[in-house]
């Protein structure tokens, strides 16, 4: 039994160096491929070594500049992508990656602004932050004295009134507010 085994170890062992010495050499003939500018068969034979399960990022690399030549700028960018997660420093791939990136066209039409969103940021944009500050204070004293009011007051048709203007008053004093304490690129949640 443990003959088989050991036969079996060593069998799986010389196909893996076998396929090691094959895959060595796809990529060496994928390079004189690429140096004949056959980048089509070149690209193919990279592709066959990381296939393989071999991985570096002269492999990588190569890969992508084979594809980018091609003008197959997605596989450039994801084998260049590739190449710079395992090797961060080298300057060629960072160029290649950011001229591989400037083929790319994004054609997606933005989504318009909905008509509402447009009405409140222009409202909010009419004053700056001091001015909200301002209308907040004055809200907040507004609120104030229609609460006094609506205490002292005894008919109901005022204190009604009085109740609708103060929640009107304590509205304004938070829209104020929060536009106060935005910035003008932000969005009002008003």
């Amino acid at each position: 039994m443990k003959k088989i085994f050991t036969i079996v170890v060593a069998l799986f062992g010389l196909l893996g160096l076998a396929n090691a010495q094959n895959l060595e050499e796809a990529f060496e003939q994928g390079n004189k491929l690429y140096a004949e500018g056959n980048f089509k068969a070149a690209a193919a034979q990279y592709q066959k070594v990381i296939d393989g399960g071999y991985s570096s990022s002269k492999l990588y690399y190569n890969a992508g500049n084979a594809y980018y030549k091609q003008k197959m700028y997605a596989k450039a960018i994801l084998n260049y992508e590739r190449a710079y997660k395992l090797n961060p420093s080298d300057g060629d791939i960072n160029h290649n990656l950011k001229l591989a990136r400037l083929q790319i066209r994004d054609n997606v039409d933005s989504i318009p602004t909905f008509f509402l969103v447009n009405w409140f940021n222009g409202i909010r944009n009419l004053l700056g932050a001091n001015g909200w500050a301002w209308l907040s204070l004055i809200s907040f004293v507004l609120a104030g004295v229609l609460f006094i009011c609506y205490y002292f007051t005894g008919t109901l048709l005022v204190k009604d009134n009085l109740r609708i203007f103060g929640t009107i008053s304590l509205h304004f004093l938070f829209c104020s507010m929060d536009s106060a304490s935005k910035d003008k690129a932000g969005k009002a949640s008003c």
